[in-house]
């Protein structure tokens, strides 16, 4: 070993890495070999520091002796080493608080972000103070550790609703996606998580639709959320959001009373948004069916069309439709007079009594749309 470490103050930097290299592979044999990698770290050529962390690395839990040194590693040194290092104090199952700290204060490195994510709820103390940091690539990678942390990282929820209103875009798109991890369990969290979809930047505003349909898809406070950030908007912009809940946990029961519930909401965009969510929730549910067809006799056409979306699909319960889909096929609206006659073609040979009014639309209708949906069902309905 004395020789060793010698050969590791050698001049020649290919030597000093070769022999780093030979200890990380003797050092289960040779206790003493923890000390030389550690002093290797000290080295000037990092190739020969990042074979000793690899070594240092490799000794698991007894290369914990090694953990000041490693943390030294962790300066202003090219990424390799840095790299290494971070993976060396994780190997070695370091004490999380010791070394929080030290990577916290390399954020935005990628690599330090991810070793703290690791690190779980013993990271928060230290970043959490990084959330106000005058970079915003800072308070982004922060943003990103606390929300892969989850809701044990809740006391970061005020910092994050600040951060919503930050000059800084992809920071208020980071908080936005931190907030729905977070904040999942938290109304004021999802409340203002559904005000950040008219967010003056259309990405910010997308991605806070996109994870708030996504939490309504799973939980109860998330269709409340998407309830109440749904209101009051106008027909035609719901092609912002996404069918997110046909992807419905359709095993809670919860969750579709919930659905349920927003669909008879007194904003005809909400009704309409949950009414056609009914459809991708199962129509075969109980109480589902009922709604549908009430929906289909709804005063506002914004409710009724998003019904017959619903009601297209595999047949089951929906042939109790049929007579009010005929209805509809002399609606005053155009587009659901379309839907009507497309749902009565998904119903194929169950449809059979909506032909005669079927024919009338194809032959009078003043729009051509429904005249092309009309021909369609008679097709599907009557072929052998």
């Amino acid at each position: 070993m004395d020789l060793l470490g010698e050969l590791l103050k050698d001049p020649d930097r290919v030597t000093r890495r070769v022999v780093a290299r030979s200890l990380s592979r003797r050092a289960l044999d040779e206790r003493g070999a923890v000390k030389l990698l550690a002093d290797a770290l000290g080295d000037s050529d990092p190739s020969v520091q990042q074979e000793a962390l690899h070594g240092i690395g490799d000794l698991k839990h007894e290369g914990l002796e090694a953990t000041d040194a490693v943390l030294r590693a962790l300066g202003p040194r090219d990424d390799q080493p840095r790299g290494a290092a971070i993976g060396a104090l994780l190997e070695i199952g370091a004490d999380p608080k010791a070394i929080a700290p030290a990577l916290a204060a390399l954020l935005p490195d990628s690599l330090a972000e991810d070793a703290l994510a690791t690190l779980g709820a013993d990271a928060i103390p230290p970043v959490l103070p990084l959330l106000g940091a005058a970079d915003p690539a800072v308070r982004q990678a922060a943003l990103r550790v606390l929300e892969r942390i989850g809701e044990p990282a809740s006391e970061a929820l005020p910092d994050m609703l600040e951060l919503l209103q930050d000059q800084d875009a992809r920071t208020r798109e980071a908080a936005v996606r931190a907030l729905a991890r977070v904040g999942a369990g938290s109304a004021e969290a999802l409340r203002r998580l559904g005000m950040a979809i008219d967010d003056p930047e259309r990405q910010v505003g997308e991605t806070a639709i996109s994870l708030l349909c996504d939490l309504a898809a799973k939980r109860v406070e998330g269709v409340a959320a998407l309830r109440a950030a749904l209101s009051g908007r106008r027909p035609g912009s719901e092609d912002r959001f996404p069918d997110a809940l046909s992807r419905c946990d359709q095993e809670d029961p919860s969750l579709a009373r919930a659905v349920l519930g927003a669909s008879e909401d007194r904003d005809p965009f909400v009704r309409g948004f949950f009414v056609r969510t009914l459809g991708d929730i199962a129509v075969d549910a109980p109480d589902v069916m009922p709604r549908l067809l009430a929906a289909l006799k709804d005063d506002d056409a914004s409710v009724r069309l998003p019904a017959t979306d619903a009601l297209r699909g595999p047949v089951g319960k929906r042939r109790a439709a049929v007579p009010g889909l005929i209805a509809l096929l002399t609606d005053p609206d155009s587009q659901v007079r379309c839907g009507a006659a497309w749902a009565l073609r998904d119903l194929g040979k169950e449809g059979q009594g909506a032909v005669p009014a079927l024919r009338g639309v194809l032959l009078q209708d003043a729009d051509e749309e429904p005249r092309r949906a009309a021909f369609e069902a008679i097709r599907a309905i009557t072929s052998r």
